[in-house]
């Protein structure tokens, strides 16, 4: 029942934060709208620095700010134009290799087993979890393979958690495991909104490198453990006008993350010599952190993009 309040409470926390995401991302690309002037009739583009004043008819044939007209001209004489909001560009942001670090909040639940060495007859369980800060280092690289707005990350995250998640008992008597390291490799995929928001799941498998301690006082058994996993989860990035100004843009990110793992035995131990133990982990993870682009910054477009124009009225 414990385990369900603190993952429901875990869910809660993460979609408030990517609710806070949306809403930062939203109000960012509202008030970076650009406009652009175009040729309705062939959605050719058209300099909007050269009417005067900007956005305005020059000539005052019209009251419609969103609409002007070029009686002559040296290009494209007796043209009509109307104002549209600037298409999305994809940047050289959202492609390519990037680099980064993170935060981990860990939740690890470790079931641990006792059994009767000889008969294999179950002589105790216990059930514990802790919950530790660590820290790590990511790399990947994000590409669009449809030619759409569905971005696709392979990417590979290494964590140091030293996340014990022990069993006491009276006297100081203990058994459990410690999180060493954590190792993940997976993808990401999902929609890159028109908001500047990304927001993906991930799946990936992950290794586990932990240590195996029977503490039986005042005899301490210790064995390095190493198990595969799998890791599902889901997450939200976005890129924030004040971290812009680097060079390279870097992005903020926000991720839930699931692990089963392998159960790892620690049998016949000198702390207890006559019974084996099987300790069987999951972990829950929120991660925070941040990732670098190293392609630079996005080229402005060229000007003789062609324009998709809006149905005529």
């Amino acid at each position: 029942m414990g385990r369900r309040l603190f993952l429901r409470s875990i869910g809660t926390v993460v979609s408030c934060a990517f609710v806070a995401l949306a809403f930062v991302a939203s109000s960012q690309t509202a008030s970076a709208q650009t406009y652009c002037w175009i040729n309705p009739q062939t959605g050719a583009p058209y300099p909007p620095q050269n009417l005067v004043p900007l956005g305005t008819d020059p000539f005052q044939y019209h009251a419609d700010p969103n609409h002007a007209h070029i009686p002559s001209g040296p290009t494209v004489p007796g043209s009509d134009w109307v104002r549209v909001p600037c298409p999305p560009t994809q940047s050289a942001a959202s492609t390519g290799l990037y680099l980064g670090g993170e935060l981990v909040k860990n939740w690890g639940w470790v079931r641990s087993t006792e059994r009767f060495a000889a008969t294999d007859m179950i002589t105790n369980q216990f059930s514990d979890w802790a919950d530790p800060f660590g820290g790590g280092v990511i790399v990947g690289y994000k590409f669009t393979p449809w030619a759409n707005n569905i971005m696709v990350s392979p990417f590979a995250s290494f964590d140091f958690l030293h996340a014990p998640v022990n069993h006491t008992f009276p006297g100081g008597s203990f058994l459990g495991t410690t999180d060493n390291f954590i190792g993940t490799g997976g993808v990401k995929i999902g929609p890159q909104l028109d908001m500047g928001l990304w927001l993906y799941g991930i799946a990936g498998v992950s290794v586990l490198n932990e240590t195996l301690k029977i503490n039986f006082i005042p005899v301490l058994s210790t064995q390095s453990a190493t198990e595969a996993g799998a890791t599902v989860g889901v997450g939200g990035a976005m890129q924030p006008a004040f971290l812009q100004g680097f060079g390279h843009p870097v992005s903020l990110f926000l991720e839930y993350q699931h692990t089963w793992w392998q159960s790892a035995n620690f049998n016949t131990p000198a702390a207890s010599p006559l019974f084996n133990y099987n300790f069987a982990r999951q972990d829950d993870v929120v991660k925070f952190g941040f990732t670098v682009s190293l392609n630079p910054p996005p080229a402005s477009p060229p000007s003789s993009m062609v324009y998709k124009a809006p149905p005529s009225k």
